[in-house]
């Protein structure tokens, strides 16, 4: 509602590869589990592309990595998203990226990021 997106603590471990693997096979194998779990290694896929991605997301206090260096972390994330498939579009992670999307999309918003990152990063900034 407030451009604000919530995103709960994650640790990467020595095995997250395999607990987040085997969850996955898991809801894929229980369909009446739902898809939850599937949809928030995708939308970490959506949001960690490169080391930067996981810098910034350490300093927020959303990621831990006991993995090793960010480079690490991110070829992790990475690989597990794109070996996701999901269907439908019905899901609460759809409709958050619909929604982000959308946020994104208008330029006040653009600008505003862009502003708050360049000269108001911290908050001693002046």
């Amino acid at each position: 509602q407030d451009g604000t997106l919530y995103i709960p603590f994650l640790s990467i471990q020595d095995h997250t590869n395999s607990v987040f693997r085997n969850l996955v096979a898991l809801e894929q194998c229980c369909p009446y589990l739902g898809s939850q779990f599937t949809w928030y290694v995708t939308f970490l896929h959506c949001i960690v592309n490169t080391p930067q991605d996981v810098s910034i997301l350490h300093k927020r206090g959303i990621v831990e990595n006991l993995l090793g260096s960010e480079e690490e972390v991110a070829q992790l994330i990475n690989l597990l998203g794109k070996e996701m498939t999901i269907n439908g579009t019905n899901h609460k992670f759809a409709e958050l990226f619909r929604d982000v999307n959308k946020h994104c999309q208008f330029r006040w918003h653009k600008h505003g990021a862009r502003c708050m990152r360049d000269y108001y990063s911290s908050p001693w900034s002046t």
